[in-house]
């Protein structure tokens, strides 16, 4: 019988980002916002920061490549994410910053990098970026990412200042 096939490589891909939304409403208590599959030309979806329960504007791009071919390639204390040039523009080019996820095929192990363009080498292919074994994706990465986003900043006394205010455009 003739139907559809399934490819093995969007599904181990589907897992990856499904498991790590989960992760980042169950275990950070954040939101994550995937991006839509046929709007994803290399950012899979941003985290926005919430702190006590208050959506705060910060926020994080982030990159998902699932399956145990990514901890198949290793670098001197973790393994190598690898890219193309076109990638490595749009990273360089996303107004926030970026973090490269990496996750096993059953999502058991996860490893992270912010992007730098510093911290990149020239492959066959573009370039790559070392995943340190030592940045693993557990709850304790919340106190890095929110640092990597930035400081919030409280605008209320700015717009009760402008409250009021009579403006002409």
């Amino acid at each position: 019988m003739e139907f559809p096939k399934r490819n093995l490589s969007a599904q181990t891909g589907r897992v990856g980002e499904t498991y790590f939304q989960y992760f980042v409403a169950q275990e950070l208590g954040w939101i994550f916002r995937p991006v839509h599959r046929e709007d994803d030309f290399g950012i899979d979806g941003y985290i926005d920061i919430v702190e006590d329960e208050k959506v705060t504007g910060r926020s994080l791009a982030v990159q998902i490549k699932c399956g145990d071919s990514y901890l198949e390639r290793t670098a001197p204390s973790g393994w190598k994410y690898e890219g193309t040039h076109p990638h490595l523009n749009l990273y360089l080019n996303v107004n926030v910053p970026v973090v490269l996820v990496i996750l096993s095929s059953d999502c058991q192990r996860g490893h992270w990098v912010i992007f730098d363009l510093a911290q990149t080498s020239p492959s066959a292919q573009g370039w790559w970026i070392e995943v340190p074994e030592k940045n693993r994706l557990t709850k304790d990465v919340a106190t890095v990412w929110r640092h990597l986003a930035g400081p919030m900043r409280d605008y209320s006394q700015q717009i009760q200042e402008n409250t009021g205010r009579s403006t002409n455009y």
